[in-house]
């Protein structure tokens, strides 16, 4: 289960008290799936450094990103170039700038085909997403005080946050 990506793996006794012996096959079925598309509220303290580390993760692990520049918005207009030099494919990365960030995000948080949202803004600012994702039960990961420069900036957390562990039921018997 560990190198098919999963974090934890739970048998029930659903078989008469023995193990299946198509343990192997359901534990194959059992990884770490990308989100989808996943709307970023980039944060405002270091602008590049930011971008990166939240970008990066969310690319990597397969998913489309709708980015919310933040007030950095002319370092997300640089990173624009780079990108559009890079094998990235056409509309897996999509920059929004605008005066109010934080409406933005609130905004991508209430739209029905944006499956997570990522937030580092104010304590304000990010609970209004998190109120806004609830009525379409959207994955959130927010950060009010995040330590860019520390541990904190360069965790695997974001590697985890841009994916989540599915699962298939495999019925087994009559």
């Amino acid at each position: 289960a560990a190198t098919a990506g999963a974090d934890i793996l739970c048998l029930c006794d659903t078989n008469g008290g023995t193990i299946t012996a198509r343990l192997g096959e359901i534990v194959a079925d059992v990884r770490r799936r990308f989100d989808g598309v996943i709307g970023i509220r980039a944060p405002d303290a270091f602008p590049l450094l930011g971008l990166i580390s939240t970008l990066g993760p969310a690319l990597a692990m397969g998913n489309t990103v709708v980015l919310v520049a933040g007030r950095g918005a002319l370092t997300a207009a640089e990173l624009i170039r780079v990108i559009q030099n890079s094998d990235i494919p056409a509309g897996v990365l999509n920059i929004v700038t605008a005066s109010n960030p934080d409406g933005m995000a609130n905004v991508l948080a209430g739209h029905k085909d944006v499956d997570a949202i990522w937030s580092f803004g104010d304590s304000k600012a990010i609970g209004e997403v998190e109120a806004r994702s609830i009525s379409n039960m959207k994955r959130t990961h927010t950060e009010s005080n995040m330590d860019w420069m520390g541990p904190q900036g360069a965790s695997l957390d974001f590697f985890r946050a841009a994916t989540q562990i599915k699962n298939i039921w495999v019925p087994y018997g009559a």
